[in-house]
């Protein structure tokens, strides 16, 4: 095992597998919260143009106990403590290695287990339908994280090619289908590129496709990777975007990026040839 630490605390941890393959692990600290971003997929199919586990493209499904490992991994870390929420956002797609995410999911929130509570448990997806369709089915009560980015086809598609074939408004559909309990909210996640997908009209288009669906928004800055040709949208933008929102009952949020002088932060995990370990 390797591991980086940041100047805010953040660890990143690289878990070598049985088969010699490695996969990326995120424990963030945060007041009383001790969170652990895990993988569940070595490398990445779906391959989102601002992500560095997508260009490293996808070597092959995580069991079960290769995912709560890493969890296991960071409790045993001097510098990090006993997880108390974990987010599966790390490297892969959840949703596309089901079986293993379920069984692990089964483990976090089970006492015999990790005892870790439904609601500090969160899957993130990058918009798999069948998969939320089946996570709702499961009746575990976890957290839904959907990385959005752009509510219109075309700009989605440019930055999220699995939107080409499940399109924004399938998408909405499942997500307004997801059970949730009473004031409980998916996220949507957004990260705002400069000139691509922060204007006011780009706001508004988002706000529309959420209509009827319980949601929130997480604004994200974007953290710099190596392949892409993005930019961070300025902060004056952002400020608009959010007031948008705001203006249409929409609940947003911007989300500090953590552990970015470290390549840790959403978007920068990438473990093909340990390349984010130099």
């Amino acid at each position: 095992m390797e591991r980086k630490v940041s100047r805010d605390g953040t660890i990143k941890q690289l878990f070598e597998l049985e088969d010699g393959l490695t996969v990326e692990t995120v424990y963030i600290p945060e007041g009383k919260r001790r969170t652990v971003c895990v993988s569940t997929q070595v490398g990445c199919k779906f391959r989102c143009a601002f992500c560095e586990t997508g260009q490293q493209g996808f070597t092959r499904n995580l069991r079960a106990g290769e995912i709560v490992n890493q969890i296991i991994g960071v409790n045993n870390d001097s510098d990090a403590g006993a997880a108390t929420n974990v987010v599966m956002m790390g490297m892969g797609e959840p949703l596309d290695n089901f079986e293993p995410v379920a069984q692990s999911l089964r483990l976090l929130n089970s006492k015999e287990g990790f005892g870790i509570g439904k609601r500090r448990i969160t899957v993130s997806t990058a918009g798999v339908v069948t998969g939320i369709q089946r996570l709702g089915e499961l009746g575990l009560g976890v957290n839904l994280a959907v990385s959005l980015h752009a509510a219109d086809d075309e700009t989605r598609a440019k930055l999220m090619p699995i939107n080409k074939k499940q399109p924004v408004r399938e998408l909405m559909k499942a997500c307004r289908d997801f059970p949730l309990a009473p004031q409980r909210l998916i996220t949507m996640e957004v990260v705002l590129f400069d000139s691509v997908n922060d204007s006011v009209s780009d706001a508004d288009k988002l706000a529309a496709a959420l209509r009827g669906v319980r949601a929130k928004v997480n604004l994200l800055r974007f953290n710099p990777t190596s392949t892409s040709g993005f930019k961070a949208s300025p902060d004056e933008k952002i400020k608009r975007f959010m007031a948008r929102l705001a203006a249409k009952d929409i609940p947003v949020t911007l989300r500090e990026s953590r552990g970015a002088d470290i390549m840790a932060a959403c978007g920068q995990l990438k473990s093909s040839s340990h390349a984010a370990f130099g």
